[in-house]
C-alpha cells in the first residue's frame, strides 16, 4: 500500500494498473479513507494493464495536506498509476 500526503491541491482523472509478474487480486484509489475509484481486479499475466471503471467526482479533489491513498490486496504486485492534475502554487 502507499500514502502520499499532499503538497498540492490537485484532481484525480484517472488510475490504472500494471501487472507485474502473474498477480491475482484488487487495487483502489483513496482520498484518505473515502473511495475515489472502484476496485480494479487485476487478475493478469504480467504487463496486463487493468484501467479503472469509475471515478467518483464527490472524493476526487484534493487539497494540500489531503492523503492519497492506494490500496492493493496482499497478493498484488503491480505498479499502480493515478492521473493527478495539480493546480494552484506552492513557494
Amino acid at each position: 500500500n502507499f500514502e502520499y500526503t499532499m503538497i498540492r491541491t490537485g484532481v484525480v482523472y484517472d488510475a490504472f494498473a500494471v501487472a507485474n509478474g502473474a498477480t491475482a487480486g484488487t487495487c483502489t484509489v483513496s482520498k484518505g479513507a473515502a473511495a475515489i475509484t472502484d476496485a480494479m481486479s487485476v487478475n493478469a499475466a504480467d504487463t496486463t494493464l487493468t484501467r479503472v471503471g469509475t471515478i467518483d467526482n464527490a472524493n476526487n479533489t484534493f487539497a494540500i495536506g489531503d492523503v492519497l491513498r492506494i490500496t492493493k490486496s496482499a497478493a498484488v504486485s503491480t505498479w499502480t498509476i493515478g492521473y493527478l492534475a495539480s493546480t494552484g502554487y506552492v513557494a
